[in-house]
């Protein structure tokens, strides 16, 4: 079988074809790459979720420990999160109960982290 001179309209539609593939394929690893980067920064807010829980409740376990009795706000920094005691009298509780609440988050952004509590006084 012997091959014929392909003409100039034929080599133009191979042409158009081959840009339409390479387009195709082009936006489907966009769309590939676009899902593996959105994966990630999901990975990274869920690592840092995780971090802030651990800060606020090993905060939340020296509440009368390490801080002081009295109703207030306490605040630090801990494995790059910054963290807040918050303590005010429970009064549907009666005397003695206080109210106490731990957030944790990423220095100059929300809280990642939030825990509750209440506590006898002493």
């Amino acid at each position: 079988m012997a091959m014929r001179p392909r003409s100039p309209a034929e080599t133009g539609a191979v042409l158009v074809e081959t840009l339409v593939a390479v387009l195709i394929v082009a936006a489907m690893a966009g769309l590939w790459f676009d899902t593996l980067a959105q994966g990630i920064r999901q990975q990274q807010a869920l690592a840092d979720r995780r971090i802030a829980l651990l800060v606020a409740q090993s905060r939340l376990a020296t509440v009368g420990v390490l801080t002081t009795d009295s109703a207030g706000e306490d605040r630090g920094s801990d494995a790059g999160m910054n963290w807040q005691i918050s303590r005010e009298p429970f009064p549907q509780a009666g005397q003695g109960i206080d109210k106490v609440e731990v957030t944790a988050g990423r220095p100059g952004g929300d809280a990642l982290a939030s825990l509750q509590s209440l506590r006898l006084g002493k």
